[in-house]
């Protein structure tokens, strides 16, 4: 068992010198040459793939698109304002 600990810089000299790092175990990852098995699950489709919800506007009536809107307030000074300066 390896009980010496590294610092990070001291792990990074040995991993850019290609060295071992101790106390790292190196897994046997062999090729099995099977062909792959198909999926189980349907693909997730991107956001650019799937088609666009339309939103649709709600329908508006033709005399409101054509007249002036009114002003229906005005401004009014506050009386108790003027009284207190």
């Amino acid at each position: 068992k390896w009980t010496q600990r590294l610092s990070f810089s001291e792990v990074m000299k040995l991993v850019l010198d290609s060295q071992e790092v101790p106390g790292v175990k190196k897994p046997d990852v062999q090729p099995s040459n099977q062909s792959p098995t198909p999926p189980q699950r349907p693909r997730i489709l991107k956001p650019w793939e799937t088609a666009p919800k339309i939103q649709t506007a709600p329908s508006v009536s033709p005399s409101l698109l054509t007249t002036t809107p009114k002003i229906t307030h005005t401004h009014v000074s506050n009386p108790q304002k003027k009284e207190q300066k």
